[in-house]
């Protein structure tokens, strides 16, 4: 037993020296992957790798974010060294249990090392290609031509939006480079499962370009045309002086931010876009989504003239409704409608019957021209409508000539009248009035056609009880009256005796008659 303990002893004791020396390895191997870990993020952090991989131009600017490529990579190259030190120290302990896997793994990395070496390379030349790219983009971009050129043409107001915009379009070109060389990198690290379909999106994306680049030429040429066209127009009607004449016709109040002339030169620069703008999309050949906006943009450019005509037709109806407004309001001014009101005692402080009749008549004009200006628009509905607001404006019309004759005729009664009577009976001349213009207003609704059985109900209703009551009246509290006139006409029958007579031959009676003064009435 104690020779058994004796050889396990020396056993260990002969391990002690490999023992310490793999842990020396281990200690020594560590650090020397700590310290080139370090190495290598102070030079990349050096060549300012990360700021370059991510087409950052400014230098200073602070990055926040917890792990930069510098990170990355340092810290790939510390795993790498230790895996070799920890296969190094457990092949110094005769651990081959352990040390076999490891040296599997390292071998895997080791043959891979060629695929990511051409993955580099690749990155490499994609990285040179899409700064030069930016560094060209941005140098033109900012030349000093360029930003004359486009403060001339009103496209950027100076020069800090010029550098922004070029950094955005720089920044777009040196992504969409590290894209197109993304499948070539998968590639060459044979990761064919995403390789495959992230290369066909590439190139259906790379196959879209020229039709992005065909709208985008399409757009700014039609865009520059637009606005030469614009300038044209408004610079050739300014010098035909058609503000000018814009103000003479009272379009001011139109016009009051723009003159006409710039307004007509903005109507023809949207005319103009609108088939630019359809080109453009016809060039995308995105049929699910260029068919109907080019199909609502067609019938908006269908529509135009339409529109143009209508507009000139309510402009001229309300010009032409004016100056028949003001013909009419002289007209009838110049007749003596308003002195012919007056002498009625019909009091219209506020205005005055002429020129009532002329707003009126102008609102008329204006209307009809709207409805033909809806007609050539095509809204049929708004259309229905008008045309049944305009088949009943001859009803209110009708109806507003009665209540006014009405109340024309009820004055000129009651002030008859009232000259007739005297005392309390003159307010019968005030009832006649408002008789007179009560009949009316149910005349004026049945015109209007507003519940016609109940107005004419309602009407017979109110004539039977004025009947009624003038019958009631005149029975009851003219009794004595009727039965005196009564008397007198049952003694007048009783001495008048009706014979047939010839107009050549007289009785004793008729000469009796004559000679009283009395003249029999003739014989029914």
């Amino acid at each position: 037993m104690d020779n058994y303990w004796r050889f396990e002893m020396a056993d260990y004791a002969s391990r002690l020296p490999e023992l310490l020396l793999a842990i020396l390895v281990l200690i020594i191997g560590w650090i020397v992957a700590k310290i080139i870990e370090k190495a290598v993020f102070n030079l990349l952090k050096r060549t300012k790798w990360d700021n370059k991989l991510l087409g950052q131009s400014d230098p200073n600017t602070k990055r926040d974010r917890k792990w930069s490529s510098e990170k990355i990579i340092s810290k790939i190259v510390y795993l790498f060294v230790l895996l070799f030190v920890f296969i190094w120290f457990f092949n110094l302990l005769n651990l081959t249990i352990l040390a076999g896997p490891l040296a599997e793994m390292l071998s895997t990395i080791l043959s891979f090392v060629p695929q990511l070496l051409k993955a580099a390379l690749i990155l490499l030349v994609a990285w040179i290609v899409a700064v030069v790219l930016k560094n060209i983009i941005q140098r033109i971009g900012k030349s000093q031509r360029v930003s004359q050129a486009l403060k001339k043409s009103s496209f950027i107001t100076n020069d800090q939006q010029l550098f922004s915009i070029v950094d955005q379009v720089a920044n777009v070109v040196f992504y969409l480079v590290l894209l197109v060389f993304l499948p070539g990198i998968l590639s060459a690290l044979s990761i064919e499962g995403l390789s495959g379909p992230f290369s066909n999106m590439l190139q259906d994306f790379l196959a879209f370009i020229p039709n992005l680049l065909a709208a985008f030429l399409v757009v700014v040429i039609g865009w520059f045309i637009a606005k030469l066209v614009r300038d044209l127009v408004t610079n050739f009607l300014q010098a035909l002086g058609i503000d000018q004449w814009a103000r003479k016709l009272g379009l001011n109040k139109l016009t009051e931010s723009n003159p006409l002339s710039k307004i007509v030169g903005y109507i023809v620069y949207i005319l103009i876009l609108i088939p630019v703008i359809i080109t453009a999309l016809e060039q995308l050949q995105l049929d699910g989504i260029t068919e109907p906006a080019i199909s609502m943009l067609e019938d908006v450019f269908t529509m135009i003239p339409n529109i143009i005509m209508a507009v000139i037709l309510i402009i001229a109806g309300i010009y032409i409704g004016r100056f028949v407004a003001r013909f009419v309001s002289s007209l009838l001014k110049n007749v003596g409608v308003d002195s012919f009101i007056h002498q009625l005692n019909i009091r219209t402080n506020r205005f005055s019957l002429s020129s009532l009749i002329g707003t009126l008549t102008q609102i008329l004009i204006v209307f009809l021209f709207t409805v033909e200006a809806l007609q050539l628009v095509e809204l049929e509905f708004l259309v229905t409508i008008a045309t049944g607001v305009l088949a009943y404006v001859p009803n209110v019309i009708a109806a507003v000539l009665i209540v006014g004759a009405a109340i024309i005729i009820g004055g000129f009664v009651e002030r008859i009248v009232s000259s007739i009577l005297t005392g309390d009976l003159q307010i019968l001349g005030v009832i006649s009035k408002y008789a007179i213009i009560a009949l009316s207003v149910f005349m004026a609704l049945d015109q209007l056609q507003v519940a016609q059985s109940i107005v004419q109900l309602a009407f017979m209703l109110i004539l039977g009880g004025v009947a009624l009551a003038f019958g009631l009246a005149f029975g009851l509290g003219g009794r004595d009256f009727a039965a005196k006139y009564l008397i007198k006409l049952d003694k007048r029958i009783e001495k008048t005796s009706v014979t047939k007579q010839t107009p050549s031959t007289f009785t004793q009676e008729d000469d009796d008659n004559h000679q009283d003064g009395f003249t029999p009435p003739p014989t029914i």
